[in-house]
C-alpha cells in the first residue's frame, strides 16, 4: 500500500474460486443454516469470500438471503456486515433479507444490521445490548503507541459496557479477579489488532440470555489486510522468532512432512501465538499469550459455560474449547527462556502434528486475522 492511500479492504478477497455470475447486475447470495466461525469455519469463510467477489464483480445490487438461517453468532453476522458495508462503499446497493426465527436477531442487530434491512424491517430488530460493531481507524501515518493507545481506550469501553449491563439487569458487578483477566486479555488481543494491522479494524461485543440462566458474552476483533502466515513469510532476515519457526518447520518436513490438511501457513499461524512469539524487538511477546490465559481462567473458573475462543487467519482455524491448554515448552528456543506452549495434540508437542479438529486447514482463505470469544458470564465472575 502507498502512503497515504486508503486501503482497499475488498480487494484482499480478490483471489479464489468463487462461483459468481461476473456479469450479473443483480446477485443474491444464500447464507448457510449455520454461519459460525466457531461451528463452521470453511462455511462461513466461503461466504463471506462470495460477498466480497460480487462486490468485486461490480454487481449493483447485492441481496443477502437469511431466511434460512437457523444459528448464527456475533462473529460471523459482524464480519458479514463489515464486508457489506464496504460493497456499499463500492456503490453496490445492499439488501438484507432478514432470518425467520427471532432469537437470532439480536446477533444480527450487534453486528450493525439496522443500517442495511428496509426501512420496515428496521422495527423488528432490538437495540444492540454493548457494543455494535465498531470500526477502529488506523491513522494514514502509522503509530505503534497511538495504536496501542487508541485500542486501550476500545478495550475499556467493552469492559464498562460489560460491567453497566450486569448491574443494570441485577446481575452484579464483575470481581476484581475478572476484571483484571479480562481488562489483560482481551485488551492485549485488541492492541495486536491495532499494531499488526495494515488496514482498519472492527470490534463488536454482544451479550445474549443463555438457556442456563447466565448471559452469554461474544466478543469479537478482526481486520483484513494480511494473514498472520503471510505476513511471517514476508519478513526479513533478522526477524525475532524466525529462527525458531525454521527450525520447527524443518522438524514437521522431516517427520510427517505438510499436504493439503496441514501445511506450513498453519504450522506457522500456530507458532505466532505461543508464548513469546513476536514481530517487535521491544516487545515480550505476551499479547496472544494474555488471550489464551484469559481463555483459561474463564474455563477453570465456569467449565459448564462452555467457553470458546478461536483465531481465523489466512486458511487456518484455531480453535480452544478446553481441550488442550498451556504447558510448559518441551523446545529449546534460541532467542527466548522458558516458555509455555499449547500444541493441540496428545504428546503437548509443537513438534508434532495438532489435532485437525482443533488447528484446522480451511481451503480457502479468510484476508486478516479475526478474533473471537464467547463464554458464560456465571455468577462465580461478578460480586
Amino acid at each position: 500500500m502507498i502512503a497515504g492511500e486508503p486501503f482497499d479492504h475488498l480487494a484482499c478477497f480478490s483471489h479464489g474460486d468463487e462461483d459468481l455470475p461476473r456479469d450479473a447486475d443483480r446477485v443474491t447470495i444464500d447464507m448457510p443454516a449455520v454461519f459460525s466461525f466457531v461451528r463452521e469455519p470453511q462455511l462461513a469463510t466461503r461466504s463471506i469470500r462470495r460477498i466480497a467477489a460480487a462486490a468485486l464483480a461490480g454487481a449493483a445490487e447485492i441481496e443477502i438471503e437469511l431466511g434460512g438461517l437457523e444459528h448464527v453468532d456475533t462473529c460471523a453476522a459482524s464480519t458479514m456486515l463489515a464486508v457489506l458495508e464496504e460493497a456499499g462503499n463500492r456503490g453496490s446497493k445492499i439488501t438484507l433479507r432478514l432470518p425467520h426465527t427471532e432469537r437470532l436477531l439480536p446477533s444480527l442487530a450487534a453486528a450493525g444490521a439496522s443500517r442495511m434491512v428496509a426501512a420496515e424491517d428496521r422495527t423488528k430488530l432490538p437495540k444492540p445490548s454493548l457494543f455494535p460493531l465498531h470500526r477502529g481507524r488506523r491513522a494514514p501515518e502509522w503509530d505503534k503507541k497511538k495504536a496501542q493507545k487508541a485500542a486501550g481506550i476500545d478495550g475499556e469501553r467493552i469492559y464498562d459496557r460489560l460491567a453497566a449491563w450486569l448491574e443494570e439487569h441485577g446481575r452484579g458487578t464483575p470481581s476484581a479477579e475478572f476484571s483484571k483477566s479480562f481488562g489483560h486479555g482481551f485488551g492485549e488481543a485488541m492492541t495486536n489488532a491495532a499494531t499488526h494491522s495494515d488496514s482498519d479494524w472492527w470490534i463488536s461485543e454482544h451479550v445474549e440470555n443463555g438457556t442456563g440462566g447466565a448471559p452469554i458474552l461474544h466478543v469479537t476483533v478482526f481486520n483484513f489486510g494480511q494473514s498472520i502466515a503471510s505476513t511471517i513469510q514476508a519478513a526479513p532476515r533478522g526477524f525475532p522468532t524466525l529462527e525458531d519457526y525454521e527450525l520447527l518447520i524443518a522438524e514437521h518436513e522431516r517427520r510427517d512432512g505438510f499436504d493439503t490438511s496441514w501445511t506450513k501457513a498453519d504450522l506457522l499461524t500456530l507458532l505466532a501465538i505461543q508464548d513469546g512469539s513476536t514481530a517487535f524487538e521491544d516487545e515480550r511477546g505476551v499479547g496472544t499469550l494474555r488471550g489464551l490465559e484469559l481463555f483459561e481462567y474463564i474455563l477453570a473458573q465456569a467449565p459448564e459455560g462452555n467457553p470458546r475462543m478461536c483465531w481465523i487467519s489466512g486458511t487456518t482455524r484455531v480453535l480452544l474449547d478446553g481441550r488442550y491448554t498451556l504447558q510448559e515448552s518441551r523446545l529449546e528456543r534460541r532467542r527466548t527462556a522458558k516458555r509455555r506452549d499449547i500444541a493441540f495434540n496428545a504428546a503437548k508437542d509443537l513438534r508434532d502434528r495438532p489435532d485437525p479438529s482443533a488447528v484446522t486447514n480451511l481451503g480457502c482463505e479468510f484476508p486478516g486475522t479475526l478474533l473471537t470469544l464467547q463464554f458464560a458470564v456465571c455468577d462465580c465472575f461478578l460480586q
